[in-house]
Parts: C-alpha cells; structure tokens; sequence
C-alpha cells in the first residue's frame, strides 16, 4: 500500500516553527531543480574566464533573456 509522503505536513510546520528553515529548504529544492536541468542539458551552462555561467530559459523575446547568459553562484 502506498503512503502520502510526509513532505507537505513537514514543509507546513517547518513554515509555522523555523520560517528561515522553510526558506532555506525551498532555495535547496530550487537549486537542485537547476542542477537537475544542467545534468539533463549540457548545453546550458558555459564557462567564462573560469566561473560558469547558465543560459536565460525563457522565451526568445523576453527582456531577461538580453544578455542571455548570467552567472551561477
């Protein structure tokens, strides 16, 4: 049988006892999604003068997307 993971009651907790935590939780999840990305890609990331920089996703007329390419910190 399967079970509902604990995850959502956690995150709601979390939010309620340790709001830095949550954050700091959802910026984890965030930059492991990003990573996920580039592993599945290797075309989005390039390095420049040692630091590697990520493509700007987006579609091809939006204002973010200029430079189109920003660095990863």
């Amino acid at each position: 049988m399967l079970t509902p993971s604990p995850a959502p009651y956690f995150d709601r907790m979390l939010g309620w006892l340790a709001p830095q935590w949550q954050l700091r939780r959802l910026r984890a999840r965030a930059a492991l999604a990003e990573l996920a990305a580039d592993l599945a890609d290797p075309s989005r990331t390039r390095r420049i003068g040692g630091e590697r920089w990520r493509r700007v996703d987006g579609t091809p007329n939006a204002p973010e997307r200029a430079g189109g390419y920003r660095l990863v910190r």
